[in-house]
């Protein structure tokens, strides 16, 4: 069984939603298995769309040394406009969103 997300996220910069309320923007992603960490509160991941190319991503305020996506194959994600930072994260119905 994984964690719960919020185990991994700093709770000054994410807050747990319900699926209902977590708003719209969100797609599903294939995560790639090279996870980086990106200073001490960070992680870059390469996910990818179906029939896409694969895409570097930036998963900012997690807590020091835990990968929210650790073991995660594939989940939903909002990303910011530019698509290059993770501002939700559905992991079957385990939602958090960025504050």
């Amino acid at each position: 069984m994984m964690d719960p997300l919020m185990d991994s996220l700093l709770e000054n910069q994410w807050k747990l939603v319900t699926t209902a309320t977590r708003g719209d923007g969100y797609s599903e992603y294939q995560v790639m298995r090279q996870h980086k960490a990106e200073g001490k509160n960070g992680w870059r991941y390469l996910i990818q769309q179906e029939d896409a190319d694969p895409k570097g991503v930036f998963l900012m305020g997690c807590k020091e040394g835990r990968d929210p996506l650790k073991d995660i194959g594939t989940c939903e994600l909002k990303l910011n406009e530019d698509g290059t930072q993770v501002l939700g994260v559905d992991l079957d119905g385990d939602v958090a969103i960025k504050i």
